[in-house]
């Protein structure tokens, strides 16, 4: 399903929905949303979300959000997050990891990236991540 608004200005709304389920053997369900909003000027602001869970033998739950906004100039902010589960016959597992970024027109650029997991295979296991950049290009690095 995907619905859109537009007015003369060049304003833009538009929304999009999918469900899939599928079983050939694999059981598979899935959903995706996606929403963008944008101006005549340049401006967006984005946003996307998934979600799917799988049985093939062993099972896994995922789910992923993106979310952006950019202005006309060049700047950029953006977001996701992703998160897993997976259960086999041997052991769980669940990671989740977020990543942020922002960017400027003149080449400037600032990241921070978390992760994080638990697994359990017999040994349990518990690690987490973190993880900062900036990085700066004023045309000649």
């Amino acid at each position: 399903m995907m619905e859109e608004v537009r007015d003369g200005g060049g304003q833009r709304w538009r929304r999009s929905l999918m469900e899939e389920v599928r079983d050939g053997g694999g059981q598979r369900w899935r959903r995706s949303e996606m929403e963008e909003v944008t101006d005549g000027g340049g401006q967006r602001w984005r946003r996307s979300e998934m979600e799917e869970v799988t049985d093939g033998g062993g099972q896994r739950w995922r789910r992923s959000e993106m979310e952006e906004v950019r202005d006309g100039g060049g700047q950029r902010w953006r977001r996701s997050v992703m998160e897993e589960e997976v259960s086999d016959g041997g052991g769980q597992r669940w990671r989740r990891s977020v990543m942020e970024e922002v960017t400027d027109g003149g080449g400037q650029r600032w990241r921070r990236s978390e992760m994080e997991e638990v697994s359990d295979g017999g040994g349990q296991r518990w690690r987490r991540s973190e993880m900062m950049e900036e990085v700066r290009d004023g045309g000649g690095q």
